[in-house]
Formats: C-alpha cells, sequence, structure tokens
C-alpha cells in the first residue's frame, strides 16, 4: 500500500510537472509572436514614415500657388487661403454663356452673346477667370499637375450641387480632344480627366469616341 502510495505520488508529481512545462512554453511562444508582431508593427510604422519623408523631400506637399507647405499627405492641392481667393461664379447669369452679369439685361445675355453669336447653346462656368484661376489651369494643362483635378472637381461639383444645371437631359458627355501631336507631348487630356471624373460622380454617359481633332491648332496659352 505504502509503495503503491509513492507511486501515484510520483506519477502526480511527473504531470504537474509537464503540466507546468507545457504551460510555460505555451506562454514562450504566445510572448514571443507578441514581440514579433509589435517589431512589425514598429519596423512598417518606421518604414512608413520614411517612405513618407522621401515622397515629401521629392515631391514636396506644397501648395500649387503660394507654395506653402500643406503637411496633408497630398490630399489638397492648394491651402486654404488660396482657394479662398478664387472667385466662384454666381448669379445673375448670362442666359447663353453663363458669365457673371452685373446687371439684369433685356435678353439676359451679355454684352459678348448679345453681340457676337456663339456656336454653342449653353456653356456653364464654375468659377471666374482671374489671375489666380488662370495659373491653376496652366499648371493642370501644362505642367502636369494632375492632382489638380481633386481641387477642380469640387468647384465644378459645388456650382452644378448650387445652382443645378440640367446635366441630366443630356445624352452623354464627350471632351474635347486633343490632336495626337499634342496629346503625345502632354500625356493626357485634362478635359477627359475632369469629364471622366463629374460623369463617375453623377452617374452620366461618357464617352470619347465622337468627336476627333484632325487640325493641330495653337495652344490656348499662346493665344491673346
Amino acid at each position: 500500500s505504502r509503495t503503491m502510495t509513492l507511486l501515484v505520488k510520483v506519477a502526480t508529481d511527473g504531470v504537474t510537472h509537464n503540466r507546468d512545462k507545457h504551460n510555460a512554453i505555451h506562454i514562450f511562444l504566445m510572448t514571443s509572436l507578441l514581440w514579433s508582431f509589435l517589431i512589425y508593427v514598429l519596423y512598417y510604422i518606421m518604414l512608413s514614415t520614411i517612405k513618407q519623408g522621401l515622397k515629401d523631400l521629392i515631391f514636396p506637399d506644397n501648395c500649387y500657388c503660394c507654395h506653402q507647405f500643406l503637411n496633408n499627405r497630398h490630399q489638397q492641392q492648394i491651402c486654404g487661403t488660396c482657394l479662398s481667393k478664387i472667385q466662384l461664379n454666381t448669379p445673375p447669369f448670362c442666359l447663353k454663356c453663363s458669365r457673371h452679369l452685373d446687371h439684369f439685361t433685356a435678353n439676359s445675355l451679355c454684352s459678348s452673346c448679345s453681340i457676337t453669336p456663339q456656336s454653342f447653346d449653353h456653356a456653364w462656368g464654375a468659377c471666374t477667370y482671374d489671375e489666380q484661376l488662370r495659373h491653376l489651369l496652366h499648371q493642370f494643362k501644362y505642367s502636369g499637375k494632375i492632382s489638380l483635378r481633386k481641387t477642380f472637381h469640387g468647384l465644378m461639383t459645388d456650382f452644378i450641387d448650387r445652382f443645378h444645371p440640367p446635366l441630366h437631359q443630356f445624352d452623354l458627355v464627350t471632351p474635347i480632344p486633343l490632336h495626337p501631336v499634342r496629346l503625345r507631348e502632354r500625356g493626357y487630356n485634362q478635359a477627359e480627366i475632369i469629364a471622366r471624373d463629374l460623369c463617375r460622380h453623377y452617374r452620366l454617359a461618357f464617352t470619347t469616341d465622337i468627336l476627333i481633332r484632325d487640325q493641330p491648332t495653337q495652344a490656348q496659352a499662346n493665344l491673346d
């Protein structure tokens, strides 16, 4: 009986020792996994920080107008001060070209549309064309600042949502194409970029297969 008791005690001690050893191994593995995960997270954060720093060094996150550092990871293209300087188009509008009217006229047309017949039915302009807007448009068209599409998209959708031009009465939207030579030089058609974004936003039909430019006209930036 005493021998049996000793054998049982020894067996119990062996089971307890194995359980403690198993628990210690389990804790060691969990701790190792936790440390590995923390090291991975720290490495990822450090790598992302270095990557963002190099990106800001090579492609500074500066305002395209005043060159002030924005520090918003390219979520905006111009600072709030410069954005507020863009003059938005407001009523009363010319019924033909939407140019702002300083006062109502008998035919609700601006002086230009009253004198010169236009080759379009209606046009809408979200902003007043001034030096600030001219600078941004030239950056967008000729300097490869394609990210300005976000700024122009915001200005145009704000105008559309505020004054509700009848977009959905049109069958589809098509951008004015560039001549193939100009397209190769520039690498993109800025009108197509903006039109695609607007059509995606308002769920409008879009195509680029209707119009063809067969004459390499002079760039607008070179016109008076």
